[in-house]
């Protein structure tokens, strides 16, 4: 049996393994998918022991995906780019590391391409976020920083985006476009958008409620997480599940 995992802290509440072994099952793999607990302070002898278990490949989340890519031994572009791993197949004697996150934001994000795009935050998943818009050609990018170093760090790469307080975003009346929130699961964000208008709010957290006026349309992190799961699962399967299958199968599963 071929087995995969992700790693992270903390991981408890991980959907991936739910998702993946769905996956597996629905195209009849000898597969299996788990999870564990791991910090940067054991990230490498996790890695090894991967490695010696004759793990085929791992999803790496939270805190691990920078840190990760001193333990693998290539890197494909776009992880480079955004210096940042969270998928890793073993091939040849050798670990891959790619980056399906933002591949997963471009899957959401498509149908508002031409949108005006609000990035609460600026770290790693900003990032990514401005990244997957890149392709896409949009540079009506507008950054909302809590950092301000942090914002102006991002900007020397990506020139063309916009930087915003997050002290002006909140006082701003704003109609239409999307924010993407990347800011971290403790932070309430509610009262962000008491002035906003028929906006799209597009959540990287999965496991949070959000309590927002009628008029704006939420999207949760679900969705970029299953969008970068099938990714992932394409890159060690070479098979191609649709968001609509994905959703299809775990639809079936709560119910069986």
């Amino acid at each position: 049996m071929d087995k995969y995992c992700v790693i992270g802290d903390p991981i408890d509440h991980s959907l991936s393994p739910k998702i993946h072994n769905c996956l597996f099952k629905h195209y009849g793999l000898n597969a299996c998918y788990t999870k564990f607990r791991v910090s940067t302070d054991n990230l490498k002898e996790k890695v090894d022991c991967l490695i010696k278990e004759g793990y085929k490949g791992f999803n790496v989340t939270y805190p691990l995906k920078a840190a990760i890519k001193e333990h693998i031994d290539q890197i494909s572009y776009h992880g480079k780019n955004i210096a940042s791993v969270n998928t890793v197949a073993l091939s040849n004697g050798k670990l891959l590391g790619d980056n399906t996150d933002f591949r997963g934001m471009q899957l959401v994000l498509d149908p508002f391409r031409s949108e005006e795009i609000y990035i609460l935050g600026s770290g790693n998943m900003a990032h990514t976020t401005i990244y997957a818009l890149k392709e896409f050609t949009n540079r009506n990018i507008t950054v909302v920083c809590r950092n301000k170093k942090a914002g102006e760090n991002l900007k020397k790469q990506y020139p063309w985006i916009n930087l915003m307080s997050i002290e002006f975003f909140k006082k701003e009346n704003i109609s239409g476009g999307v924010t993407v929130n990347t800011l971290p699961l403790n932070l309430d964000i509610s009262h962000l958008f008491e002035n906003k208008i028929a906006q799209v709010l597009l959540d990287c957290n999965y496991n949070q409620t959000v309590s927002l006026s009628n008029d704006l349309q939420y999207i949760s992190g679900l969705e970029l997480l299953y969008a970068q799961a099938i990714k992932s699962f394409e890159i060690w399967t070479g098979y191609q599940p649709t968001l609509e299958t994905l959703k299809e199968l775990l639809k079936k599963y709560q119910q069986s």
